[in-house]
């Protein structure tokens, strides 16, 4: 290793430890380094690489007499059906600068994790404390072991490691025969991680691992896109693949695994276990792409892949190995076809990969919406949907995500990856159910707004196709206010929806047109004035806005049944010419827009709303954290540090960064490190916590609100509430200002002749960051 990566290495081990000393104090039990190291490499896996789903922290560990540890683990990820399990083994040293463990290390490491595997599914619970925090998990093990196919044991590890793990291997007992594979995550492993957000690319080496190259047959085209090659592999040797990569196999396949559940999953196990020399006639086969290919100086077989991905084929890849492990069958007499793409175009992976899922996959139906899951678009969709919070309502104990499910099952499998029915009902609170929606029902929401009913009307399929078609040609870019702008949009919707009614208390029998119809001839009456801003932020509609959509859809209905050609109300209701008829409808009976006086917006006076990118809101998050940091003054720093000395309240580096930090204030135009920011951040919180007498003392820069005040605004105890619960969310207030409003709002101060001025500047100050009250 050269200097420049042992400097790199060390520095990134140096930060580890301070975020594992700062997650400590921060604890409220205290934690131990081994826990809070294990908690933030198995976020690392999940967050980072995709490795492990569901990983918790859950330390066991036991000993003889004689103070041997003879089985230990420090974390768990067991599946939902408790078919494959992860586990975590933690050696985590306080040392200066890392060092190498050693072969012996690494063996008892791994024959730890085994003893407790072996003694868990032998009913070792039944040696344990309920209150212990394995015992579930124990329990749980010695219930349904017989159901485990493969554990992967995991070695985790803040220390080099230049030993490779064990090979693959068999724990067999009267009731578990389960694949055990093993992994090491050093502290090499973890800094290629952070740095390159990715784990290293799916290597198969053909010839070493198999013995012998993979036959190919080269397709003579030349292009800049792609190399296409067309190969046989054996059913075994796509089983050991998968046994060693699992779901990372399929990471850029648009659904997961469906079990065998699934009709034609059924009928692949069926013919593997019956019919297995004519699996290549009735399967068809595999579609995979690869980084890049090594061919033997033949260019008739594949040596070894880079990057390889199975795009299309994942129900039989699965299916393969799940009859292999769970029936005991021999599928080296089964052969998969495999048509493999190297991409070579990066700039258009993604649509090439969508589009030989398109066009190769014939066995599990796959709609367009499937097709297209993995467009830019929706990934982006996807990614606002879990980062964007609805407001806070009136009732709420707190804010929730609307769940966008980019592909199939996406809900389901993330609530199952819940281990415990607390986490579950934890997930359902967050992202309720009534606020999951899919591709199609965004196409609806979206097109009927921009007044196109009629291909609503044809069906969820036909209307996406128009949808895409539009967005393709409008190059769109999601950002924040189109995200909310569609929530508003899904109100509206499915507020419609609850207005028809269903029989015998709805309003006629035609709603999958009227809802479109109607909403479609408001967005146009109202000539996108209506403030779907302000319905995103009460997430409901007025009670203004109810009734006139319904006297709206009894009007619209109405008018379809008396003016449609013939009976054929659909039909019409799907053609161009339906839309053209009710939007000439000046106004129906009941209709009266002026009750839409609140629920609109002045063309003249649009309210601001900044479309905020992933960068603006990092570097917003950064300065409103600094300005947290600046808002105690260097001398409050100090005796922060000083008060860390007393009954060695803080560590010696605790009380180095608190002095590091005051430095910085001094210094308006300094910035600080990211181990600065994080430190400082835990001190104050830490303080807030233990001494808060400490931070009330400080003279602080008061922040200057931007904007005229709201010299009108009521301050209630209510009021304060809300705002207090914001700033510790966003710690926009100086520190010393927070604490003031946190002794009104918990009862400790009133608000009098005295508190009430401060109160209101602090709010105004708040309301022009961001902050919305419920009156």
């Amino acid at each position: 290793m050269n200097p420049q990566d042992t400097n790199s290495l060390n520095q990134f081990y140096t930060d580890l430890r301070q975020q594992i000393l700062a997650a400590i104090e921060a604890a409220d039990d205290g934690g131990t380094q081994d826990g809070e190291f294990t908690g933030i490499v198995l976020e690392q896996l999940a967050v980072l690489s995709g490795e492990t789903e569901n990983a918790r922290v859950c330390a066991d560990i036991k000993g003889d007499k004689l103070g041997r540890t003879l089985h230990k683990i420090d974390g768990y990820a067991l599946s939902e059906n408790a078919e494959h399990l992860d586990l975590f083994i933690s050696i985590y040293r306080d040392y200066d600068q890392p060092e190498r463990l050693t072969q012996p290390e690494v063996t008892t490491a791994f024959n730890q994790v085994k003893r407790f595997l072996n003694n868990a599914v032998k009913g070792y619970w039944h040696e344990m404390d309920e209150s212990e925090p394995a015992y579930d998990f124990a329990r749980e093990l010695h219930k349904n072991g017989q159901n485990l196919v493969r554990a992967r044991l995991f070695l985790l590890t803040n220390q080099q490691c230049n030993t490779a793990p064990p090979e693959n291997e068999s724990l067999r007992t009267t009731t578990l025969d389960v694949l055990l594979t093993h992994t090491i995550v050093d502290i090499r492993a973890l800094e290629r991680l952070n740095l390159r957000g990715e784990p290293d690319p799916i290597t198969i080496d053909f010839a070493a691992r198999f013995g012998k190259p993979l036959p190919c047959l080269s397709v003579p085209v030349e292009n800049e896109t792609y190399q296409s090659y067309l190969a046989i592999i054996p059913g075994d040797f796509l089983s050991d693949i998968y046994e060693e990569y699992g779901s990372r196999l399929l990471e850029l396949n648009v659904r997961s695994f469906l079990q065998f559940t699934v009709g034609v999953n059924r009928g692949i196990r069926t013919t593997i276990l019956n019919e297995p020399a004519m699996f290549l006639a009735y399967n068809n086969g595999i579609a995979a792409t690869a980084e890049s290919v090594e061919l033997t100086d033949s260019g008739q077989h594949i040596k070894a892949l880079v990057g390889l991905q199975i795009v299309n084929g994942g129900q039989t890849t699965a299916s393969i190995f799940y009859a292999r492990r769970k029936d005991k069958a021999d599928v080296s007499q089964i052969f998969v076809q495999m048509k493999l793409s190297v991409v070579k175009s990066h700039e258009h992976f993604g649509e090439i990969v969508n589009n030989i899922s398109r066009f190769a996959n014939s066995q599990n139906k796959v709609s367009d919406s499937d097709l297209s899951a993995n467009s830019p678009f929706h990934i982006e969709v996807e990614k606002l949907s879990r980062s964007i919070w609805t407001p806070q309502q009136p009732g709420q104990s707190g804010q929730t995500h609307w769940f966008f499910e980019r592909a199939r099952a996406q809900y389901k499998n993330a609530l199952a990856r819940e281990f415990t029915p607390a986490r579950k009902k934890a997930f359902e609170v967050l992202n309720p159910k009534k606020q999951l929606f899919v591709k199609e029902e965004l196409a609806k929401f979206v097109n009927v707004w921009n007044r196109l009913p009629w291909h609503v009307v044809r069906g969820n399929q036909k209307n996406y196709v128009e949808f895409m078609k539009a967005l393709k040609a409008k190059e769109m870019q999601p950002g924040n206010v189109f995200f909310e702008d569609s929530i508003a949009k899904a109100i509206l919707f499915r507020s419609a929806e609850n207005l028809y009614g269903r029989r015998p208390n709805a309003i006629g029998d035609l709603r999958y047109l009227t809802v479109p119809y109607a909403l479609a001839w408001l967005s146009k009456a109202t000539n996108d004035t209506l403030d779907l801003y302000k319905i995103w932020k009460r997430q409901c509609i007025s009670d203004g806005l109810s009734r006139l959509l319904y006297n709206l859809m009894v009007g619209v209905e109405r008018f379809i049944k008396t003016n449609a050609p013939g009976s054929l109300y659909g039909e019409w209701a799907k053609r161009e010419d339906c839309w053209k008829a009710v939007a000439g409808q000046q106004s129906f009976p009941g209709v009266d827009l002026s009750l839409l006086i609140n629920d609109r917006t002045d063309p003249a006076k649009q309210p601001l709303r900044k479309t905020l990118t992933d960068e603006d809101t990092a570097q917003e998050l950064l300065r409103e954290q600094d300005n947290w940091l600046r808002s105690v003054s260097a001398a409050t720093w100090q005796t922060v540090s000083e008060w860390g000395k007393t009954d060695d309240r803080l560590t010696y580096h605790q009380r180095t960064m608190a002095l590091a930090v005051g430095d910085k204030v001094k210094k308006p135009n300094s910035q600080f490190t990211d181990s600065e920011r994080q430190a400082g951040q835990f001190l104050l919180e830490l303080i807030m916590k233990k001494a808060p007498d400490i931070l009330r003392q400080t003279d602080e820069p008061e922040p200057v609100a931007a904007g005229e005040p709201d010299t009108e605004l009521i301050v209630s105890v209510e009021l304060v509430q809300q705002a207090v619960a914001f700033d510790k969310r966003r710690r926009i207030l100086a520190v010393k200002s927070h604490l003031q409003l946190k002794d009104i709002a918990e009862g400790r101060k009133t608000l009098n002749t005295y508190t009430l001025p401060f109160a209101k500047e602090k709010i105004n100050f708040l309301l022009t960051r961001g902050f919305e009250f419920k009156q």
